[in-house]
């Protein structure tokens, strides 16, 4: 990412970039910025063309060769359109001989969360432009990514407290900024941050409740887990929603402690799961609350229900709260 600021800086950018991985509020920012650079406004801009979905070829190949108007170069952008994976291979092979002949006079970005390294076209992109990976910032980069943004607005926050603030509402960056605001705006008059401000006013994020009901089902903790449930049909939170959210924590459980049984590394881990490693640790730490066996019945118990439900034999509601009952052992 250092080249990116460089060329940031100078002014200085090249004719092809491929942003891939799951941070895309980040990988965005920086398109954004370079955009604004390279033709001003995007929405202004008649030397800015984005496509999306459908893969158009020709059309594509075409926006690269247009000349720019009244400037020295226009700026395309591919956003989301799955090139790199195998499904595509044989839509994309025109496009991939054409990188290495971009003309001067336009810049391609490439945005994808996914791509297969073994594609022809990302060994192209490699080879001809400069391609950056956007993981999820890890624990530490947040801690200093809070302290940064807080600081524009003259408040400090303690390293506890912006640890609390990630536990809150979770390591997406667009989310992050998203309650930064909210909290600035609420905590306006304070220097500093504290929890209280951020339990008063971030919305926790719907994950971390999952989680947190997951962790009273490994600490046999059933009341506790079943209000958390409550809480959550008091918001509005779809049942559905819910039971996706459970089944997936319950998969990544068993995911990662059949990883870790096996010999693999938390980094390994964390990169198979696609979480940042400080989010895969405290996986790896609940899934030794639960045996491999738990585990499965209680995701058997998980499809019992989808199914029951699908089948218009079981209202939903009552189904989660068997799910927790069931696999809450005997505690209280």
């Amino acid at each position: 990412m250092k080249t990116l600021k460089d060329q940031l800086k100078t002014g200085n950018f090249g004719r092809l970039y491929l942003f891939y991985g799951p941070e895309t509020y980040l990988a965005h920012s920086y398109l954004d910025s370079m955009v604004k650079r390279l033709v001003g406004s995007k929405e202004d801009s008649m030397n800015y063309e984005q496509f999306d979905g459908a893969i158009q070829e020709e059309r594509i190949l075409d926006a690269l060769e247009t000349l720019p108007f009244l400037a020295e170069r226009r700026v395309v952008v591919l956003n989301g359109m799955d090139l790199f994976l195998p499904k595509n291979a044989k839509k994309v092979e025109k496009l991939a001989s054409h990188l290495e002949r971009i003309p001067d006079t336009a810049t391609l970005f490439l945005l994808e969360k996914e791509v297969d390294k073994r594609s022809r076209l990302f060994k192209q992109a490699s080879k001809h432009g400069e391609v950056v990976e956007f993981k999820h910032l890890g624990e530490e980069e947040l801690v200093k990514h809070l302290a940064r943004r807080l600081a524009r607005h003259g408040k400090n926050i303690e390293r506890g407290t912006a640890r609390h603030f990630i536990e809150t509402v979770g390591f997406e960056l667009e989310r992050v900024e998203n309650e930064l605001e909210k909290l600035v705006d609420y905590a306006w008059e304070e220097p500093v941050v504290t929890r209280d401000h951020i339990d008063r006013i971030c919305s926790k994020n719907l994950e971390n409740k999952v989680f947190a009901m997951v962790e009273c089902l490994g600490t046999e903790k059933r009341e506790e887990a079943l209000g958390l449930f409550q809480d959550l049909m008091a918001l509005k939170e779809p049942p559905t929603r819910i039971l996706f959210l459970l089944s997936r924590q319950l998969r990544i459980l068993l995911q990662v402690k059949l990883m870790a049984e096996a010999g693999h590394s938390p980094g390994a881990i964390a990169s198979k799961i696609k979480l940042p490693p400080f989010v895969a640790n405290k996986n790896l730490r609940q899934a030794g609350r639960f045996s491999k066996e738990r585990l499965l019945l209680a995701l058997n118990k998980c499809l019992e229900v989808e199914l029951l439900f699908k089948q218009g034999r079981m209202d939903l509601e009552i189904g989660v709260q068997m799910i927790l009952i069931e696999n809450s052992g005997n505690g209280k």
